[in-house]
């Protein structure tokens, strides 16, 4: 039997779920591996057939049932195989009218690096992205690497999309193209799972699933299933779907603002393990707020420090003057206290990257 722990995202919610001694069900536990990042599309479905042959088969909720017609989860997960198998056997033996596009990035990225080259076949496509993915590791080496391809009919407008990982194993495959049971190849796309996690108000947390592109800190301040009643979650896990797996909280822009936003994957959130620096210094106050540990005026104070401090920085030209210039402009002294600063930033950090 699959220890369904080990393939969470977030190793802080697989401790807490392991620690609890949380047990999920059949459904529950395919949701986990099919959202796990670390595995590809065969892995999963593999592990899929076994949790078949070994765990009981799990009711689909009302709104799945009068969708598709059964009440089986394992009816809908057979045809989600078959649909996978389908796209994949599609990608990499396709006719004359398709053509292939990619694109990659790494952990680090907060987008994508797009190849503007159209390539005729899967493998010549493939052999390109995984060159450059190649060139960019010898850089850095430590990262995770994804890449992502896309398959397109001429003149129909289908498509066929696959996300790699840096080994070049397909870890999620989805299209356009309609089949015969379209609706069951987005199974769990409809389903609402509750996953519990460790985390409270004020802490600051990462995206941990790597294979997404927008992983910004963030400060917690709710999880859609908190202070909620047997009966609320029921009726969440009937009729409620993927898109409702949120968490809320507070994000800081590149101006040094606060503002609010939800995820939504909550069960992929982890503690945020780095040092905080620049305008991010804005989410430790808050998180410190949030938790009791300083008041609201402190919050005020900490906020318009790193804001003047932002504004000081932003007027000096990254390209800069000479020393004799500023001085002449009678802000010498000024001038004296950014290098500084900058100095200090260098010393602690190794870089003054974010000086600017």
């Amino acid at each position: 039997m699959n220890d369904i722990y080990s393939y969470l995202n977030s190793k802080d919610v697989e401790e807490h779920c392991r620690s609890i001694d949380h047990k999920f069900n059949s459904l529950e536990s395919c949701f986990i591996i099919n959202d796990c990042c670390r595995i590809s599309v065969q892995e999963k479905h593999r592990i899929f057939r076994e949790i078949m042959e070994t765990m009981p088969d799990s009711a689909l909720s009302d709104r799945m049932t009068n969708a598709l017609g059964y009440n089986s989860f394992y009816t809908a997960l057979k045809k989600t195989i078959e649909a996978e198998e389908h796209y994949l056997e599609l990608l990499k033996h396709s006719g004359s009218n398709m053509v292939y596009t990619y694109k990659y990035r790494n952990e680090k990225m907060n987008d994508y690096f797009e190849e503007n080259t159209i390539f005729s076949t899967y493998d010549t496509a493939l052999r390109s992205m995984y060159k450059d993915i190649k060139c960019e590791m010898e850089s850095e080496p430590d990262l995770e690497y994804f890449g992502e391809m896309t398959m397109r009919e001429l003149d129909t407008g289908k498509h066929i999309v696959a996300d790699f990982d840096k080994n070049g194993s397909i870890i999620r495959i989805y299209g356009s193209y309609e089949l015969e049971y379209s609706e069951e190849n987005e199974i769990f796309d409809w389903c609402w799972v509750h996953i519990p996690v460790p985390f409270k108000e004020g802490d600051i947390l990462v995206e941990a699933n790597k294979s997404y592109t927008h992983r910004d800190k963030m400060v917690l301040t709710s999880v859609c299933y908190w202070n909620r009643d047997e009966e609320e979650m029921k009726r969440r896990t009937s009729y409620w779907d993927v898109t409702d797996m949120t968490a809320y909280g507070c994000w800081v822009d590149d101006t040094g603002h606060l503002y609010d936003e939800c995820v939504h994957d909550y069960h992929n959130l982890a503690y945020c393990k780095d040092e905080l620096t620049g305008r991010e210094r804005i989410l430790t106050a808050l998180s410190a707020c949030k938790q009791r540990r300083i008041d609201d005026s402190m919050l005020i104070i900490a906020y318009e420090a790193v804001q003047n401090e932002i504004a000081m920085k932003r007027t000096f030209p990254g390209w800069d003057y000479l020393e004799e210039y500023y001085k002449t402009a009678g802000i010498g002294d000024i001038y004296e206290k950014r290098r500084l600063i900058k100095e200090y930033e260098r010393n602690k950090y190794g870089t003054d990257h974010f000086f600017y």
